[in-house]
């Protein structure tokens, strides 16, 4: 959703590979949702997609962020 506004988003985990499984699982998401012709905003699936990074750490995942919500403590 915040993508789909054009805003950077990034998501952090203190395992890489989780955060570079949940990346490209968003990837297959916005794909289906875009086949599925509920795609919002006007931005591609690969814009959307490179709006949204990891960070190899916490410090840098919420520098300059407007907005910070944490999931799964």
């Amino acid at each position: 959703m915040f993508a789909s506004a054009g805003y950077e988003v990034k998501l952090y985990d203190s395992d890489l590979q989780i955060v570079a499984g949940a990346l490209d699982k968003i990837l297959d998401r916005l794909k289906l949702i875009s086949n599925a012709g509920m795609f919002r905003g006007h931005l591609s699936v690969m814009e959307h997609h490179q709006l949204i990074t990891g960070a190899q750490n916490l410090a840098d995942c919420i520098s300059d962020a407007t907005y910070v919500q944490v999931i799964g403590l």
